[in-house]
């Protein structure tokens, strides 16, 4: 059970103040020290981060429950993963010991420090690791159930346009010219004639205003007001004349293509890890509170 007792506020702190226990175990103000100075946090050399202080309650909580479980660590394994750190980061024991020495760790602390890791690691993966499962059930409906999060592709169209460019601050004479333009080859259009034919002779007449332009657009890429008609018609059909800023456009929509998504096998291996890490968070948040709830533990705050 865990219960927060504040102590009297003028009381000079010092390093061996016992500011948490564990049962019949003390944790003092230099245990605390110690230990931060050995993760990458900064600290408040006046004050206690109780945060921070629940942290190392857990590993020793962890360490304790290893002991109890006869679980050990040898002098090879401990020297295997120094060896493997060297390796990895292509120094030499030499400049190892040198870089501790700098930060104030001496070899023989560093090694309890390994050992007491690879513990923590070893009964952490029996107790919650090994009792992970994830069937191949939770792995497909996870899929089927997030398929957003495994879209490769949008929506899109692919069309071919004309447009009749405007030009900058056009006349009333301009702007007349163009509509009559659009309508007149919106018509031939609706008559039969081959979109794709009066867009050849647009595209070889050399007319400086008009422009003939094929691609394809995810949507919300193409202008409100294109995207309205385009939506509005079916694979093969045409629009009307659609006047937007840059002129009129005459669309017609090659083909509607469909948003896809990466398929199962693909992403198989990152659902299974998503899932893994899920339920290990889970499973050791339950793991730590049973730990907690076997020990009697208070923290005593400054």
């Amino acid at each position: 059970m865990l219960s927060i007792f504040s102590a009297d506020l003028s009381e000079a702190i010092t390093m061996d103040k016992v500011i948490a226990k564990m049962d019949n175990e003390v944790i003092t103000l230099s245990d605390y020290k110690q230990f931060v100075s050995q993760t990458e946090n900064a600290y408040d050399q006046e004050n206690v981060d109780e945060k921070l202080l629940r942290e190392m309650i857990d590993e020793r909580l962890i360490l304790r429950e290893a002991a109890l479980k006869g679980i050990d660590v040898t002098e090879a394994e401990t020297e295997q993963l120094i060896s493997d750190f060297i390796d990895q980061n292509g120094i030499n024991m030499y400049e190892l010991k040198k870089n501790l020495e700098q930060e104030g760790m001496s070899y023989t602390e560093y090694k309890k420090l390994i050992k007491a890791n690879l513990l923590s690691l070893k009964v952490i993966d029996m107790e919650v690791n090994s009792k992970i499962i994830i069937s191949d059930r939770e792995i497909s409906e996870h899929y089927n159930r997030n398929k957003k999060l495994f879209l490769a592709s949008n929506e899109r169209v692919h069309i071919n346009s004309i447009l009749f460019r405007l030009g900058e601050n056009p006349s009333m004479t301009e702007i007349t010219d163009l509509k009559i333009k659009s309508m007149k080859t919106w018509s031939l259009i609706k008559k039969g004639e081959p979109f794709e034919r009066i867009a050849l002779q647009y595209s070889k007449g050399g007319q400086g205003n008009v422009d003939v332009i094929s691609g394809e657009f995810e949507k919300g890429e193409l202008v409100a007001a294109l995207e309205k008609e385009v939506v509005m018609i079916k694979e093969g059909d045409v629009t009307k004349p659609v006047w937007t800023k840059e002129g009129v456009y005459i669309i017609k929509l090659i083909k509607k293509i469909k948003e896809s998504y990466s398929p199962f096998d693909k992403v198989r291996n990152q659902i299974y890890s998503a899932l893994h890490d899920q339920k290990r968070e889970e499973k050791f948040n339950e793991w730590m509170k049973s730990l907690w709830g076997k020990s009697s533990v208070k923290i005593i705050l400054p």
